[in-house]
């Protein structure tokens, strides 16, 4: 016999009893205090992060962009910034083309980089690569950065002959799965497609926190836009302008420009809003409605 709560599903000859669902009541929960508690970069990005500016924990954080904007050298300078103001949490980078060589030019510029902990995958390729990445995962750091995403992806696939959709899956659960259980946070890096999409399914962008895009203006300037938010949605669709230092490698957000470029968007705004209200008193006074 089964309960009135138990379903029977009949899958060939074998019969599976399915639990009922599981209901959660927040109000019953005791959410971990860490959860809450922003990590700091110190730089106007924080701003754009979360309500409660800075990077907040347990996340996965897609960066897209097409090649050559800037996306390793803004997430960089993310991970270094962390690495300053906390020196008690762990992050690390994880590379999936740049070996040892690259990673030393890289520092030409910004010395800063020599200190970042790297997992250099291009030295475990066809060999378990994705042992690699589960063991990597289950340490304790408090942000890892994955550059990129999709190449990550296609290397498992290619290893263990899954498809590409599989990896994807598989990518995506591990890093949800850690974010949840270890309150990771995980920065991923994402490349464009020529028509100027995100490369991967739809899957990547409704099972994540966030989705923040590096694109150049008509003039070739770096600026930052999310087009997604979870944690900070009232700063979706906002462009942060950014530039490189030229002695220290290190990214310097303009933040004036960002305030007065809001400033102007709000009194469009206002002044859409006056013109509207005069046309509907207009269409009032000579019945025009």
């Amino acid at each position: 016999m089964v309960s009135s709560e138990e379903t029977v599903v009949q899958e060939g000859s074998a019969k599976t009893t399915l639990q009922p669902p599981k209901i959660t009541l927040l109000s019953e929960q005791t959410p971990d205090a860490r959860l809450f508690q922003p990590l700091h970069t110190g730089k106007a990005i924080d701003k754009l992060f979360s309500r409660k500016e800075g990077l907040m924990p347990g996340t996965v954080n897609m960066i897209c962009g097409e090649p050559g904007v800037g996306k390793t050298t803004v997430c960089l300078d993310i991970l270094v910034s962390l690495q300053n103001n906390y020196p008690e949490k762990k992050v690390l980078y994880i590379p999936s083309e740049m070996n040892e060589f690259d990673m030393y030019e890289e520092a030409l510029d910004n010395p800063a980089l020599l200190h970042v902990p790297t997992l250099f995958l291009n030295q475990y390729i066809d060999n378990g690569l994705d042992q690699v990445l589960e063991q990597a995962f289950a340490q304790d750091y408090s942000v890892i950065l994955l550059d990129s995403f999709v190449d990550i992806m296609e290397k498992v696939a290619e290893e263990n002959n899954w498809t590409i959709k599989k990896a994807e899956m598989w990518l995506l659960g591990l890093m949800m799965k850690t974010a949840e259980s270890r309150f990771t946070t995980f920065l991923c890096i994402q490349q464009f497609t020529k028509g100027g999409n995100f490369v991967g399914s739809n899957k990547l962008k409704h099972n994540t926190t966030s989705f923040m895009y590096i694109l150049r203006d008509k003039a070739h300037q770096p600026y930052i836009v999310f087009h997604k938010n979870r944690r900070n949605g009232q700063m979706v669709h906002k462009n942060l302008y950014f530039s490189k230092s030229k002695t220290t490698g290190e990214i310097i957000y303009d933040w004036k420009r960002f305030e007065k470029d809001e400033s102007i968007i709000e009194r469009l705004a206002q002044e859409k809003a006056r013109l509207q209200d005069e046309e509907v008193d207009f269409n009032k006074i000579f019945g025009l409605n």
